[in-house]
């Protein structure tokens, strides 16, 4: 069998552990003042004026609203943490927030610093994505009274990142270009960054052929539409498949136009140009308007 052993209890050990227990209730209860004391220290420190954010100044923007980026920047330090501790506080600002919530109201933003200047100034300081394109929807409207409504601008990426206000003519190359199901096109790209680039590539090769392109069709079929200027209603344009090799049909084109007989009547004919098509291997046809 085990061994058993009584425990000997006296008056004496019957005190002792009665004692050792008061001694610790009377521990547990100091570090919980004292806890409680810190909590209500470190919230007065925290709403002492001298350590609070009361001065938001943006710089940098140009088309963004500064004043809104103050006062989404004001409302997320407004309030305070569990009720005790103030949001303003230069030392527990709620920085990430802040940041998140200006990248996703402001999309143009491309940079973004937050910084503190003394104790009671935060100074935001925004560099804005430049629009270098449009995106114009799907398809060009048929009605031409409606180009350049309801575009976006394109970063060279082909990111979407703000609304564009109304154009006349062709002050930003356009591209219509289906986004799929996607409902809302700001924060969407028009592309892959690599497809992109590539037909940005290929229409500066274009426009260094001493060609004029305004905009790209790029629908669901597998062909693609490159429109050029003209001075007449029906603008020319250039076909190529999807699936094309850009760089290859480029210098196809290039060779044609380096050839007298080509250049002279594609240029001394432009406005009645009808299409310069590049979807036949080694091929280059055109056409003109009867």
């Amino acid at each position: 069998m085990a061994d058993k052993r009584d425990i000997i209890t006296t008056p004496r050990t019957i005190e002792l552990l009665r004692k050792k227990r008061k001694h610790q209730h009377a521990i547990a209860v100091v570090f919980f003042f004292l806890f409680v004391g810190l909590v209500i220290g470190l919230s007065y420190f925290s709403k002492y004026p001298k350590f609070v954010v009361t001065d938001i100044k943006v710089e940098g923007t140009h088309i963004i609203d500064a004043q809104a980026v103050g006062d989404l920047v004001m409302e997320d330090i407004s309030g305070n943490y569990i009720y005790l501790f103030k949001k303003a506080n230069t030392f527990i600002l709620p920085e990430a927030k802040i940041r998140e919530d200006i990248l996703e109201k402001f999309q143009r933003t491309e940079k973004l610093e937050i910084k503190r200047v003394g104790f009671r100034t935060l100074l935001i300081t925004i560099s804005e994505r430049s629009g270098s394109y449009l995106w114009c929807g799907s398809s060009i409207p048929t009605d031409s009274k409606k180009l350049g409504d309801d575009c976006y601008f394109l970063n060279t990426d082909g990111y979407i990142f703000d609304t564009a206000p109304y154009f006349s003519g062709n002050v930003y190359f356009k591209f219509y270009v289906p986004l799929g199901d996607k409902v809302e096109p700001m924060g969407a790209y028009v592309l892959t960054s690599e497809t992109f680039k590539s037909i940005i590539s290929f229409i500066d090769g274009v426009t260094a052929l001493g060609l004029h392109p305004i905009s790209v069709v790029m629908n669901d079929e597998k062909q693609y539409e490159l429109y050029l200027s003209s001075t007449i209603t029906s603008n020319p344009k250039i076909l190529f498949n999807k699936e094309s090799d850009l760089t290859t049909i480029l210098s196809n084109l290039n060779a044609a136009i380096n050839k007298p007989e080509f250049k002279n009547e594609v240029l001394s004919k432009y406005n009645n140009l009808n299409y310069i098509d590049l979807r036949f291997k080694n091929k280059v046809l055109y056409k003109f308007n009867e």
